[in-house]
């Protein structure tokens, strides 16, 4: 009787005995969510991760910036912000909140952010709703 009982507390307990990863050929070992880690630990590790990526991107815009390849004007020119000569939807130059019209009357006007004339119903991604 007793190796009866033995062969059904193996069956009984084997499913709850299982790793807690599940191993595939496609992927490491991934650890299962059992709702034994709380997930404050998941939201730190996320939390951390992306103040390193934040602080990276930080850097690298320090070394282009010394590098020289910040203008002096702090304008982008045109190629760097996919200008367009046409509006993308109803965005366009004309509603954006960078762009300047011209004060001699000209149909060209002027961005803040971008170098040269810029036509009233252009685009460029540096658009942002004026």
């Amino acid at each position: 009787m007793s190796s009866d009982t033995e062969s059904r507390q193996t069956t009984t307990e084997s499913p709850t005995q299982s790793s807690h990863t599940h191993r595939s050929s496609h992927t490491q070992d991934i650890p299962q969510d059992d709702g034994s880690q709380p997930d404050q630990n998941l939201d730190s590790v996320r939390t951390t991760a992306a103040r390193r990526r934040f602080l990276q991107l930080l850097g690298t815009g320090g070394v282009l910036s010394i590098a020289g390849c910040a203008n002096s004007t702090g304008k982008a020119a045109k190629g760097q912000v996919s200008y367009q000569d046409h509006p993308k939807g109803n965005q366009q130059c004309s509603n954006c909140q960078f762009y300047r019209t011209a004060e001699n009357g000209d149909a060209t006007g002027t961005c803040t952010r971008v170098k040269g004339e810029i036509a009233p119903d252009a685009w460029c991604n540096v658009y942002s709703k004026g």
